[in-house]
């Protein structure tokens, strides 16, 4: 994604942050890319909720601190558009404050003080359909609530032992994909038992699947050189 693309191809990006001096490093970090367009910025949560509706961007870029903001607009951002939610904070937010802030409808978390690469690859991330965490953020998680991964919780017996192998490479980043091919099965026959894990622990998302693995302890630390997950 690093070649310049087509405009009508470039993703389209919506910046809601109050900080004018910010949007304008964001907005010359993500456009010379070539792959992304700043198509609007918004400095509170109305003027994102109204530029959201007249814009229609793929993905909006919303500052946790933004006025107005915080969870809440995640909420509406969600309830009123499809875009994809990556969520900058000033500084590293507590593990359950990021839990919430994943199931408000964010896809992403990322400090404030990444680096233009680390944006990046969030950016890419979320709009490919993953979840992105910054290495702080995901050691946080994945430092909670961890139990022994020899022993299996017992919300997870209900799994048959491929489902829960299942669970674990999906959980620790795998893609359908990828998992077949370790498993040495078809992507077909391990979309069958991933929906059977989704339906069995009531999931609804790649997201709950994560922080779940997260919360038992199924996955205890992030990927070392990836630390996203992407549900396809």
């Amino acid at each position: 994604m690093n070649a310049p693309m087509n405009e009508s191809l470039q993703a389209r990006i919506l910046l809601a942050d109050s900080h004018w001096l910010i949007r304008a490093g964001l907005r010359t970090t993500l456009q010379q890319d070539g792959a992304h367009q700043v198509v609007g910025e918004a400095e509170d949560l109305s003027d994102t909720l109204q530029q959201l509706r007249a814009l229609q961007p793929d993905l909006v870029l919303l500052d946790r601190a933004l006025p107005g903001g915080g969870l809440a607009a995640a909420q509406q951002i969600r309830a009123l558009s499809p875009a994809r939610l990556l969520l900058r904070t000033g500084e590293v937010c507590s593990a359950e404050a990021a839990r919430q802030a994943l199931r408000a409808g964010c896809s992403g978390i990322l400090h404030g003080q990444a680096s233009e690469r680390e944006l990046l690859d969030a950016v890419r991330a979320v709009l490919n359909g993953g979840v992105y965490l910054d290495a702080e953020h995901a050691r946080r998680l994945a430092q909670t609530d961890a139990v022994e991964e020899e022993s299996p919780p017992a919300s997870l017996c209900a799994l048959s032992p491929r489902e829960l192998t299942v669970f674990r490479l999906i959980a620790e980043g795998c893609t359908n994909r990828s998992a077949s091919e370790q498993l040495q099965l078809s992507a077909k026959t391990v979309e069958k038992y991933r929906a059977a894990v989704m339906t069995k622990l009531r999931l609804r998302s790649a997201v709950d699947l994560r922080l779940l693995a997260f919360d038992l302890g199924v996955t205890q630390r992030p990927l070392p050189d990836a630390r996203r997950l992407n549900p396809s």
